[in-house]
């Protein structure tokens, strides 16, 4: 057994062996509330949802009413525009995000 020095992630703990690529993973993981990302969002509850026949219990956004593997940031919130191309949704500046911090999540 070989023993190694490894980086790990602040919010998820996913190890690296080079800092520089634990540095770009810390700067965009979904589990940092810098990136605003719905999985950190106070709104996203643990619903039981009607999928045609099937049940899921899957994580939601409470004010959207969507699940957060639809991206709810899609259904209002800020686009970019370019020129003469279809507006492009951009992910995590949903203006309802409300970070959940420590205390909430053990509640």
């Amino acid at each position: 057994m070989i023993e190694v020095k490894a980086y790990k992630c602040s919010w998820c703990n996913r190890c690296f062996l080079r800092p520089c690529n634990a540095a770009q993973h810390e700067a965009r993981c979904l589990d940092n509330p810098a990136t605003r990302a719905c999985k950190t969002c106070r709104h996203s509850v643990l619903r039981t949802i009607l999928i045609g026949d099937y049940e899921l219990t899957t994580y939601c956004c409470d004010v959207h009413d969507m699940p957060l593997s639809d991206n709810p940031y899609y259904a209002e919130c800020d686009h970019t525009y370019s020129y003469g191309a279809p507006s492009q949704p951009i992910p995590f500046t949903c203006e309802h995000y409300k970070y959940r911090n420590e205390q909430e999540v053990a509640k």
